[in-house]
């Protein structure tokens, strides 16, 4: 059996680490996914990921994932929170009875959790879930990047229902989604609920045969997470900037450097929309940088044309860090080099491509690849 297993919590750092990379500025809190892993890690639960081909016959895989937007909380929302008597969670660790609760609602063997996205809680929180199940975590994802939106996924490009979906918040509340005419409305109908539970409910949903699994994910993701964290620790180690290796290691293009002098923001829709512009520094001095984000990075733009667009990846680097950053967490000020990266070959494809491309975001402009794309900019 191929599994890699986290030894050391060095190792659940690292983990993080890379996913928050490649989680492109959303994916979940950071602090939040090293916890879970920590948790599971000092109870003595193996934390580990396997291969598609080792998981036992005529059992399903799920994907459980939190939905909800990232944006912070209004004192409007906190005082609906208080009225609701919403004041303290039952469940901090709500996702593991998203899938309980699954498995209950359907008679199913599930023997296998598959996280939505590559991010700083959205990986390793599944990974934590299926230690504290006693199943497995499978190496690999539905994106290869973090996503706002269910249906910018490889399965369900594929084919593969949500429906049924269970839907636990951190207070306790639960519920079934058991079928919708679409994926829109499926989309729709978790985005009310979360929103109703003001974010992070645990959702678990796409059941797949374990058969049906290859073509229907991502591998070997969590090992790539796992790689690129160790670097980041190593270079950082070393006192060296965390970007250049990253660029030399992961085949990434510097894209910007510079300080942020603007942040626009607003909670439209259960999404986290707005964008951070920035002025140029070093070899940047003089131009203008902008990065737009609907939860996750998006849209890059140069001195107002647009470079670089989704489905590649673009990723925050915060120089005082030396680490990557979250959208919430980058304040005015902050000095960032913004990277890009190609993204997996299959999130270029029809039908998934027109999902991800900059028309999806309300930009009039075909999808160019990062490889021909970045070559206006690139000295």
């Amino acid at each position: 059996m191929a599994k890699t297993t986290l030894k050391s919590h060095d190792d659940l750092v690292d983990f993080v680490q890379g996913c928050l990379l490649f989680g492109v500025g959303g994916g979940g809190n950071p602090a939040e996914g090293l916890k879970a892993l920590e948790e599971q890690f000092n109870c003595g639960n193996e934390l580990s990921w396997v291969e598609a081909k080792d998981l036992p016959e005529r059992t399903f895989a799920v994907c459980a994932f939190f939905m909800g937007s990232c944006a912070p909380l209004s004192e409007e929302k906190l005082a609906q929170m208080k009225e609701l008597g919403m004041n303290e969670w039952l469940h901090p660790r709500n996702l593991p009875l998203s899938v309980k609760f699954l498995e209950k609602y359907t008679g199913k063997k599930i023997s296998a959790l598959v996280p939505l996205e590559i991010g700083g809680s959205n990986m390793p929180v599944p990974v934590a879930t299926a230690a504290s199940l006693g199943i497995n975590a499978l190496n690999g994802d539905f994106a290869g990047r973090a996503v706002p939106e269910i249906i910018q996924g490889i399965a369900v490009s594929k084919g593969v229902s949500i429906t049924p979906y269970t839907c636990v918040d951190k207070w306790g509340n639960r519920c079934v989604v058991d079928e919708t005419i679409n994926m829109a409305v499926s989309e729709r109908i978790g985005k009310f609920i979360s929103d109703a539970s003001f974010g992070s409910t645990g959702i678990c949903g796409l059941m797949i045969p374990v058969e049906e699994l290859p073509g229907k994910y991502l591998p070997n993701t969590m090992d790539e997470a796992l790689a690129c964290g160790r670097l980041i620790r190593a270079e950082k180690k070393a006192g060296l900037p965390i970007a250049d290796a990253i660029c030399e290691k992961f085949g990434a293009y510097k894209l910007f450097r510079g300080r942020v002098i603007e942040k626009l923001w607003e909670d439209r829709e259960g999404y986290y929309w707005g964008s951070h512009i920035m002025d140029g520094i070093g070899e940047f001095a003089g131009h203008r940088g902008e990065v737009v984000f609907k939860n996750e990075n998006h849209l890059f733009y140069y001195d107002g044309e647009l470079v670089v667009s989704s489905p590649d990846l673009i990723m925050n680097v915060d120089e005082n860090l030396n680490e990557s950053r979250r959208n919430e967490d980058i304040i005015i000020g902050d000095v960032l080099t913004i990277l890009g990266r190609a993204c997996k070959a299959e999130l270029r494809e029809m039908p998934l491509l027109a999902t991800l491309e900059p028309r999806h975001f309300n930009v009039d402009k075909d999808y160019v690849p990062i490889e021909e794309s970045v070559l206006r900019i690139l000295k």
